[in-house]
């Protein structure tokens, strides 16, 4: 549940051994390159700046506006999904090829070892980045979304579940749902690597969505800035926790997703509070035996129902301001008999309901 800080997963551990052509000149010698999520993180912020997505190729490219913390030394090798390898000479170059990209050809790969100078360095001494660890530690020191915010961050879709990772020892590791997921992630270790095994499917917008590889990751990440729903949820772990007219305490992932379901910041109750609880099961495994009453005002107000009970409830509290004691009726079921029990407080009915309601 942006963006309910979710790992996420890709960075490759696979080589590919590749040939190629670059700008004009052929690569001479045999490269070696590796798949990089943090190499498509750093073309996606590159996209974004220079208002690239959704460009047809003839468009003017406009390289005023680069983000990047950092200067890529050139040449720098560079290779396509299909195997081919490119040699860039500057950062034209680079845009220049994410103007013509398309969800076929796209740049998923780079040869490591390569260099970087810092943007707010005093010297222009080069950094070498010698594997995707490296990558994803200077991504990560530029405030740029790593794998681990797009597993924990958010977004305005939700992947349906079960879907595959590889972990760091190369195993296949099954996520059932979000529960796994967050454990995955909250038990990991800076700069872990994962890989998200594609295709995987999410809901958007009420549809479901096919996502087949890195490419369209990053093209449904950045549909979130671009989603005409009016209610866009981060997916930020923050539970918070509601109650409804019937006493049900529902937890959601964050306040937003609750507000969006219509509930206010007034229905928000402790989460781990018992209280509501009390209340769950009426209706559906016990009864209240009317009337009974309630404090109101300084005074007690006899009511006659269901209804006219919760409408003294205080969603702010979680509390039901019933004047105890009262008496309630299990609901029969085919094997067991309505059983009449007079109950003294809240905790006194909290406690009976969760033996007789489960």
């Amino acid at each position: 549940m942006k963006k309910l800080k979710l790992l996420f997963l890709f960075v490759a551990i696979s080589f590919a051994t590749l040939y190629s052509c670059t700008d004009n000149d052929s690569v001479q010698n045999e490269v070696v390159t590796e798949k990089s999520f943090s190499l498509r993180t750093v073309l996606n912020e590159l996209k974004k700046s220079n208002n690239i997505a959704g460009r047809s190729a003839n468009d003017t490219i406009v390289n005023d506006s680069i983000p990047l913390c950092f200067e890529f030394v050139y040449p720098l090798n560079l290779a396509y999904n299909n195997g081919t390898v490119v040699s860039v000479a500057s950062m034209d170059g680079i845009i220049e090829l994410l103007s013509n990209e398309t969800e076929s050809l796209y740049i998923e790969g780079i040869e490591f070892p390569f260099q970087v100078t810092l943007a707010a360095a005093d010297s222009a001494t080069p950094i070498t980045i010698s594997n995707e660890s490296d990558f994803e530690a200077l991504v990560a020191s530029c405030g740029y979304e790593t794998y681990e915010d797009y597993v924990t961050t958010g977004f305005c879709y939700e992947f349906i579940y079960p879907f595959s990772i590889v972990n760091q020892d190369g195993n296949t590791v099954v996520i059932d749902n979000e529960s796994e997921l967050f454990d995955v992630i909250t038990s990991s270790t800076e700069n872990d690597i994962y890989e998200l095994l594609f295709p995987l499917s999410v809901t958007y917008e009420g549809a479901t969505v096919v996502i087949n590889d890195i490419y369209e990751l990053f093209e449904m990440d950045n549909n979130c800035g671009e989603s005409s729903d009016p209610c866009v949820c981060t997916e930020e772990y923050a539970p918070v926790c509601v109650a409804t007219p019937i006493g049900e305490i529902i937890e959601f992932p964050n306040a937003c997703h609750a507000e969006c379901a219509g509930f206010t910041s007034a229905d928000f109750v402790d989460c781990g509070s018992s209280s509501g609880f009390a209340f769950a099961g009426l209706g559906t495994c016990f009864t209240i035996q009317y009337p009974v009453q309630v404090q109101s005002g300084g005074a007690l107000v006899t009511v006659n129902d269901d209804n006219e009970l919760f409408s003294y409830y205080n969603p702010a509290t979680g509390n039901l301001p019933i004047n105890y004691p009262i008496t309630i009726h299990t609901i029969a079921t085919p094997t067991t008999p309505s059983v009449s029990y007079s109950i003294a407080s809240e905790e006194a009915l909290a406690n009976l309901a969760a033996t007789i309601c489960n």
